[in-house]
């Protein structure tokens, strides 16, 4: 039987601590050799994109595809396989995209800020910035968020919110030096094609995370941030040669080799050695992959079956012989 999951499934079934665990695991069997990536690959015709990604997981003994549309908007899915190739779930995948890509950063976070981090700027107050916040907050005793965006008033009613919702101090700031300045941990989840984040606004010891970028004509930060940065990391390198536009950009610059690009999963398991000292600068490059949809998808899949819940497709998912 295939099922099929709502958003609403996948919100009521699963949250960031789910999302923080399911990401952690899987990055660390990318460390191990024991999950793969597909890198997004795009297929466009005149303003419509077609994205499609992928990914497969030993340990989970899942694999599966995310695959959206852009242009008009955006609709994510995500089709989940077992090892053997039956197709176990058809799930609607924007909820669980915000879920996994907060998590990423809370990962990264969780492995590469100082344990006393107290002070995180984020600038972007987009749909994706939310869960930033909540996985950084899961992970580090934060006390104060500082808030950049480009729309003052977008800004200002994101402080409120995280202030009500994790009852930290939240704050609206003037410009985006102003938020870095002094700041423990950074995030940037923007669309920006140019950086809103420049390397000599940055604390020794602060920890930052890129995580608006996944195209190479879009780029958040001056290569400065990678030249100040003691240890560079990213969630999957071959795909970073191809659309960070961070990287390639400061590559290009002469800031850094792709030799000293560290995958996470790396550091996770001990393979390279993460952060060394309170005055490190430590970076994360994060794009976005298909083996983080998948390991979410696989929770949300296996707590709807005990659960009882989504709807059961008419049609087998077991594969049948190829006729090629």
């Amino acid at each position: 039987m295939v099922l099929y999951l709502t958003e609403a499934d996948v919100n009521e079934l699963v949250g960031m601590p789910d999302a923080l665990t399911a990401v952690r695991a899987v990055t660390e069997a990318h460390g191990l050799g024991r999950a793969a990536n597909q890198p997004r690959q795009r297929a466009t015709v005149g303003d419509v994109t077609l994205c499609l990604m992928g990914g497969a997981w030993t340990d989970g003994e899942v694999l599966g595809t995310k695959t959206y549309v852009t242009g008009a908007g955006a609709r994510f899915w995500v089709q989940l396989f077992d090892a053997r190739g039956n197709l176990l779930a058809l799930l609607e995948g924007d909820r669980l995209g915000q879920l996994r890509t907060g998590a990423a950063t809370g990962v990264a976070t969780e492995a590469l800020a100082r344990n006393d981090s107290r002070t995180l700027a984020v600038l972007g107050a987009g749909y994706q910035a939310w869960t930033q916040v909540e996985a950084v907050l899961a992970v580090r005793p934060v006390q104060r968020v500082r808030v950049w965006s480009r729309t003052g008033s977008r800004a200002a009613e994101f402080a409120a919110r995280v202030k009500e919702a994790f009852g930290v101090t939240g704050e609206a700031m003037p410009d985006a030096q102003a938020a870095v300045d002094g700041a423990d941990m950074v995030v940037t989840v923007t669309a920006s094609a140019e950086p809103v984040l420049h390397g000599e606004w940055l604390t020794p010891g602060v920890h930052v995370t890129l995580a608006g970028s996944n195209h190479p004509a879009k780029r958040e930060s001056d290569a400065e941030v990678f030249r100040r940065a003691t240890l560079v990391t990213t969630d999957d390198v071959t795909q970073a040669r191809i659309e960070s536009g961070d990287l390639l950009g400061a590559v290009a610059d002469q800031a850094i080799g792709w030799d000293a690009v560290v995958s996470l999963g790396e550091v996770l398991t001990g393979k390279r050695a993460g952060r060394t000292g309170d005055d490190d600068i430590t970076l994360f490059c994060s794009h976005g992959v298909g083996s983080w949809d998948l390991a979410l998808a696989a929770t949300v899949y296996r707590r709807a079956r005990a659960e009882g819940r989504g709807i059961t497709l008419p049609f087998s998912g077991a594969p049948v012989a190829s006729r090629r």
